[in-house]
């Protein structure tokens, strides 16, 4: 999610008035669900790269994560990194 509260997935854009878990969780759902349904995906791990909002480290956003825990992985660069 983009702090302007952009979604992308996979080129197209979703417009959100909340950035707060639900919004973050449905947008994982939506990304994943697009993601493993495509012809190019084999069961390949998934890195999705994030910004460390404090929305993707809630207790909701945790336990919604845990079903992708195979598939998905949540890279959050160092706050210092360019």
């Amino acid at each position: 999610m983009h702090a302007s509260g952009e979604m992308f997935v996979t080129g197209r854009i979703t417009k959100t008035d909340h950035k707060n878990s639900d919004s973050f969780c449905a947008f994982v759902g939506q990304f994943m669900q697009t993601v493993t349904q495509s012809a190019e995906y084999h069961g390949q791990k998934i890195v999705m790269v994030v910004d460390n909002f404090i929305i993707q480290h809630s207790q909701k956003t945790t336990k919604f994560l845990e079903q992708y825990s195979d598939q998905l992985i949540l890279f959050a660069p160092p706050t210092d990194s360019p």
